[in-house]
């Protein structure tokens, strides 16, 4: 028979059984059942005793002190800002690309599929919060049930379209081929800079260095790695590094999406400027009519103010035109 957690032999009536406990309890102690006219008992004594295992042994502090709840309460906001930042900063970026045609192109296109994915993944994060935190409570997935599947069901969903997104079908194996291809990548820029044309310019050299490998990091979702290894025997204060680092990294990695592959892209700042131009252009050019109405209209009624030029050959060079010749 099989209990979810071992697997119990054939046994006489009346026979005690002992099993192994599961591995993940990390114990080298035994379970107990007993074979009776109705079946297999419970457990003697039940895993979580026999096994010496309690919920909150790897993480000791993820009790109900009060310093657990002033720990996650600064962890809950220290993320929403970070999500909020990044909801604000890829929602401009997606109406940049949606907005002006000649950034229109199947590059932008994906980049403005990737901005989608972290804007779902940010509003699914804080209606999660909304159905988890409605009090100071830490938990209430038993009250609504429903609801906290399907928060929790469209929030992974978000992050495996992130995940897609990045081209990331397996995060752990292409997290480690990326970091491979951006070793690569990170050495030819590198060897760029030892070129003798490049020492003329050192700085803006480095300079470009820097953006790629932060545009690089950020394509390849490399910041990952430093994750993929989930820690399962650690104390509180790694757990609390661990945990406030990649809350931080995740939370604002929208914004640093968007800045990386909109705010600093050379098209869409031209783009922007361009527009920025025409507005004041168009903004400024009734006034300009307005001046040039006014200067032709308020002299005597002999003087004429032409606004075309003159060339030679023409009337206005060789004399009056031939209608006011002719009065």
């Amino acid at each position: 028979m099989w209990d979810d957690l071992n697997c119990w032999p054939p046994a006489s009536l009346g026979e005690t059984v002992s099993q192994p406990c599961p591995e993940f309890f990390n114990s080298d102690d035994e379970v107990h059942r007993n074979c009776s006219a109705s079946g297999w008992t419970d457990p003697l004594v039940p895993h979580e005793d026999a096994c010496g295992y309690t919920f909150n042994e790897t993480f000791p502090f993820l009790g109900e002190s009060s310093d657990a709840h002033m720990y996650f309460s600064y962890v809950k906001t220290m993320y929403t800002a970070g999500y909020t930042l990044s909801l604000v900063s890829l929602s401009i970026a997606v109406t940049i690309f949606c907005l002006f045609r000649k950034l229109h192109c199947t590059r932008n296109h994906i980049h403005i599929q990737l901005f989608i994915s972290f804007i779902l993944r940010a509003i699914f994060i804080f209606i999660r919060d909304a159905l988890l935190f409605t009090d100071e409570e830490l938990y209430h997935c038993d009250d609504y049930p429903v609801a906290c599947k399907v928060a929790l069901t469209l929030s992974n969903y978000s992050i495996l379209a992130n995940y897609s997104w990045l081209l990331a079908e397996g995060h752990f194996l292409f997290t480690l081929m990326n970091l491979i291809f951006f070793l690569g990548l990170l050495r030819i820029l590198v060897n760029k800079l030892r070129l003798p044309d490049a020492q003329r310019n050192e700085f803006c050299q480095y300079k470009r260095l820097i953006k790629s490998t932060f545009f690089l990091v950020a394509l390849f979702g490399l910041h990952y790695i430093l994750f993929v290894f989930l820690p399962v025997e650690v104390s509180s204060s790694v757990f609390k590094i661990w945990t406030l680092a990649e809350l931080a990294l995740s939370s604002t990695q929208g914004f640093v999406v968007a800045v990386l592959y909109c705010f600093m892209n050379g098209e869409v700042q031209h783009e922007i400027q361009r527009r920025w131009r025409r507005w004041r252009l168009t903004r400024h050019l009734p006034s300009r009519r307005r001046q040039h109405g006014s200067i032709s209209h308020s002299g005597s009624p002999h003087t004429q103010v032409s606004l075309l030029p003159c060339s030679t050959g023409s009337p206005a060079a060789g004399g009056p035109p031939a209608d006011t010749a002719e009065m």
